[in-house]
């Protein structure tokens, strides 16, 4: 009889933690649908808007979430050696409430509505919600069709509004270059901290596809999104997709059938340089572009492109399982190598180019950044002025250079700015315990690297933008799947 029960006892746990885990894929999926989608006032208010629903799935997830964990008596899977990542995580979230109370406006510390709206409301929001769903969230295939479909109609939505088609009449009013707004997400720079998550993601998940139709079917997702990078043209996204590669060449050349998906991809984004380079709808964004988007705009890339992806297309079909093992791994390190030489290179010709005008204005902002830090008193200089405080802490810096800047363009030096060494301490352990952690699990050896990758590549762009509702949504959830897969690894 007791056994009887205590099987029963058993069974419902289960069944309870099910309800968990489920509304946790379900906060999962909201967050990554409605946050890219919706907006308000179009692109005048995009950044509040986004925050807006930020806060409402978060606050009902967390409420509820909270309600689920308590029912199922699970209070005790929250407590646990944490990741050095998560201690970082914590700190930021702890330093973003002092920072807010010591602020000279707390309202707007606290709501980050007079910023990019990422304010200790949606710090906190993004902490627990981040501790929840790393607990329950059990990520499954099916989880990201929803995401995949808004993200197609997103992608949609960008092509037209490039070539000139004013969807949802989103650009009507705007005074400045309506191509630097882009489909539901808005400005460029944030768009691409957004691609940065989402088209790495759904790389991955194309190299791992095992039947003809999914294949065809994230072919086709990556299509739209290859073009949305060219039509994003910023080159931090270039930066991150670099650095991605140098993740997924050990993961590609484990199976030569990853080695055919991913020339199916060169391929595909030499198809959609070609159409940039030559479709008339994009001539007048094809005007005045630098970077890396000019170079690709050029036919040449796009048919060299193509050729690449033929020939890597045949060295995995018919050669790469001919060559011996040492062989392989031979390969693999001579190709790390080349990457590892390409990014340093890359790096040394940045810090030699960089100056005043570096990246559109960045190199005066941040030298400026600097020098406002410096001459700050303690208590700044410890907890920061406040999350998204920097409209009034570049008051005199705007006066001067006759620009408004809300934000510093730069992850780190914005948190050193609003959240103070204490601040810049916890990002650094969120940075560095999550490198740690790839390293001590070996995660290039597992699917489940399919979340750390698009977290990689974003922290790259971050060096060169901010953070924004849209963005802090979808790392959430990825963070939370990678360390779900982390903490279930027994290896």
């Amino acid at each position: 009889m007791k056994n009887k029960k205590s099987v029963n006892n058993k069974v419902s746990g289960k069944n309870k933690e099910t309800v968990s885990n489920s509304f946790a894929m379900i906060s999962a999926v909201c967050l990554m649908s409605l946050v890219p989608l919706y907006f308000e006032q179009k692109y005048f208010n995009i950044l509040q808007a986004k925050m807006h629903v930020f806060l409402v799935v978060s606050i009902l997830s967390i409420i509820v979430g909270a309600g689920c964990i308590i029912v199922t008596k699970s209070v005790g899977k929250l407590v646990g050696k944490p990741w050095m990542y998560e201690v970082g995580i914590l700190i930021m979230g702890c330093v973003s409430v002092i920072s807010c109370v010591l602020a000279d406006n707390k309202s707007a510390a606290f709501w980050g509505h007079i910023g990019w709206g990422i304010g200790t409301a949606s710090i906190l929001c993004a902490v627990l919600l981040y501790l929840f769903m790393a607990r329950f969230l059990v990520p499954s295939a099916n989880m990201w069709l929803i995401p995949m479909a808004v993200n197609a109609f997103i992608f949609i939505c960008g092509i037209l509004h490039s070539s000139g088609i004013d969807v949802f009449k989103m650009h009507e009013n705007i005074a400045s270059d309506p191509h630097y707004y882009i489909s539901t997400i808005g400005n460029i720079n944030w768009y691409s901290g957004y691609l940065c998550l989402i088209i790495p993601f759904f790389a991955v998940f194309f190299i791992n596809s095992e039947t003809k139709g999914t294949s065809i079917l994230l072919g086709a997702f990556l299509a739209l999104g290859f073009m949305n990078v060219l039509l994003c043209r910023s080159d931090s996204i270039f930066a991150g997709a670099g650095m991605s590669l140098l993740i997924l060449m050990p993961y590609v050349m484990k199976d030569w059938r990853r080695i055919i998906r991913l020339s199916y991809l060169i391929a595909i984004m030499g198809v959609c340089c070609l159409a940039f380079a030559l479709l008339p709808p994009f001539s007048e964004i094809r005007v005045g572009l630098d970077g890396m988007t000019s170079i690709l705009s050029d036919v040449r890339p796009g048919i060299a492109l193509v050729v690449l992806g033929i020939i890597v297309f045949v060295f995995g079909k018919y050669a790469w399982n001919r060559i011996a093992e040492k062989g392989q791994k031979a390969i693999a390190i001579v190709l790390e190598i080349v990457l590892i030489m390409a990014a340093v290179g890359a790096a040394v010709f940045t810090v030699m180019s960089f100056d005043n005008e570096w990246g559109t204005g960045r190199g005066q902002l941040w030298i400026g950044s600097v020098e406002i830090f410096k001459n700050w008193g303690i208590k700044d200089k410890l907890v920061g002025i406040g999350p998204e405080m920097l409209y009034e802490g570049y008051s005199n810096y705007n006066e001067m250079t006759g620009k408004v800047y809300l934000a510093s363009h730069s992850e780190p030096i914005q948190t050193l700015l609003t959240l103070g060494v204490i601040g810049i301490v916890g990002w650094l352990l969120v940075w560095g315990g999550l490198f740690t952690s790839f390293f001590k699990k070996k995660v290039w050896k597992h699917d489940w690297v399919i979340y750390f990758i698009p977290i990689w590549c974003y922290f790259w762009q971050s060096l060169f933008n901010s953070m924004m509702a849209t963005n802090l949504a979808v790392l959430c959830v990825f963070f939370a799947c990678y360390t779900r897969e982390l903490s279930s690894d027994k290896s």
